[in-house]
């Protein structure tokens, strides 16, 4: 089945568009996330398009050189629209297809091939929405203000009290006159309102015309549709665990850093260094292109002179992990270069320990790192402060310790296999709930370790 992307600049030049953060904090983690979003479906599909304007065909393919595997620049046809309009540009795509297809958006990740179900199936879309908040505002301003609306809209809104919709970062299938359709509503609900459109935010209005018309279009026709995540249970409008890079790829195969995900500081920082660990020259490309059009980088660590991506090729950073590992790089020679090369190290062997089983882990031997200081004080009991570096903001940061932190991190200035760590733990707690909650207790205890050691506080000690 045909992968398809759509990148729409709305008009804009490219020395604009090359700044924007695309709803990410920074534009390098806009940059970063189409490298990652589509490299990893290259892993996985031989036939991958962009669909696109002049702007996003510069930048994409000739800046960013993206391995997309065809192009159509063919939106600069729709730029008379408002910009915020965005999902206008994925409507207008999903029209354009002439066989099968699925449509991600660029803020999705996979780690595995979508299922043979969903390739076959006539509506594909992410998952389920019943009663989405984002809806209710807007759609009854659709239904009460504006001039003229599809039927399907009035009569999905009238059919049942809960309001219905698909999440469309993931659209497709092998019906593909509904997706005409979809572009014929969305369009003239857009051109014969036009006077009514600023009475609602563009976010919403934007998944009113895709998400929820699209399900509304598919519920009229009678078209089933196949999603992607089709166990999820009782939706929830949060969406929580979709950004869960701590469990790439074992356990999480699918992300979509939707909304508020991009703008928070853990999940940009794991989107950065996924990258810069799997795909390194395309990471460092990035931040040379940000380098050059004069884009402030959020990662304070490429400020300092040795790390400054000006000064330095992308083999070089990997020398340094080298250097880190052979100890050819001390801490007191250079404080940040060292920590820098410690971070890479680490998020390259994240896989090692969050990929194992709890049984793996009870086997391993663990000692605390001294790149790390704990902070005491009496207010008036023991308080502890977990100091440790961090290279994104260029600072020490510090962890405040709960109890249970407190003893591990006690226990382990000395090497500990983490079954005995289980065991001295568990001194400090009620025997019986120990015995009781056995599982639960040891899947706290391995959590802490694996936090501990993903910020380098404590190490694994080989055999």
């Amino acid at each position: 089945m045909k992968i398809v992307q759509t990148f729409w600049s709305g008009g804009q030049n490219p020395k604009n568009v090359i700044k924007n953060s695309g709803g990410w904090l920074s534009a390098e983690y806009h940059w970063f996330a189409w490298n990652l979003s589509v490299l990893q479906l290259r892993k996985f599909y031989d036939e991958v398009e962009l669909v696109t304007d002049a702007a996003g065909k510069h930048i994409l393919i000739d800046v960013l050189q993206l391995p997309y595997t065809s192009v159509r620049v063919v939106l600069d046809v729709i730029n008379h629209y408002p910009p915020e309009l965005w999902a206008l540009a994925k409507i207008y795509v999903y029209s354009l297809q002439n066989q099968p297809f699925l449509h991600i958006d660029g803020d999705i990740f996979i780690w595995k091939p979508f299922e043979e179900r969903l390739l076959n199936a006539p509506l594909i879309a992410q998952n389920f929405e019943i009663d989405f908040p984002f809806y209710k505002t807007p759609l009854h301003i659709i239904q009460s203000e504006f001039a003229e609306i599809p039927d399907c809209i009035t009569s999905a809104l009238e059919k049942q009290p809960e309001i219905y919709s698909s999440n469309t970062g993931v659209i497709g299938g092998h019906q593909l006159d509904i997706f005409k359709k979809h572009k014929q509503y969305a369009f003239e609900l857009i051109d014969k309102n036009r006077d009514q459109l600023d009475r609602i935010e563009a976010g919403k209005l934007n998944i009113c015309v895709e998400q929820f018309l699209f399900h509304s279009i598919a519920q009229e026709t009678n078209i089933a549709i196949e999603y992607v995540i089709d166990n999820q249970g009782e939706f929830d409008p949060t969406y929580p665990n979709y950004a869960n890079f701590f469990s790439v790829p074992y356990k999480t195969w699918f992300i979509h850093a939707m909304a508020n995900y991009k703008r928070q500081d853990p999940i940009i920082s794991h989107l950065g260094k996924r990258l810069r660990r799997d795909y390194p020259e395309k990471y460092y490309h990035v931040l040379n292109i940000c380098v050059k059009n004069n884009i402030e980088l959020y990662h304070q660590g490429y400020k300092i002179e040795t790390l400054s991506p000006e000064k330095n090729k992308w083999e070089d950073y990997k020398n340094y992990e080298a250097n880190y590992l052979n100890d050819k790089l001390q801490k007191q020679d250079n404080e940040w270069l060292y920590f820098y090369a410690k971070d890479c190290h680490l998020y390259r062997q994240s896989e090692l320990i969050f990929g194992m089983s709890n049984d793996e882990i009870l086997k391993q031997t663990f000692v605390f790192d001294t790149d790390c200081n704990i902070e005491e004080s009496y207010n008036p009991d023991l308080e502890q402060k977990l100091l440790f570096a961090e290279v994104e903001t260029l600072s020490y940061k510090k962890w405040d310790l709960e109890p249970l932190d407190m003893v591990l991190l006690d226990a382990l200035q000395e090497p500990q296999m983490a079954i005995n760590l289980i065991e001295i733990a568990s001194f400090y707690y009620n025997p019986q709930d120990v015995n009781e909650n056995k599982s639960i207790f040891e899947n706290i205890v391995i959590s802490r370790l694996q936090d501990f050691w993903y910020i380098g506080a404590i190490k694994i000690l080989k055999s």
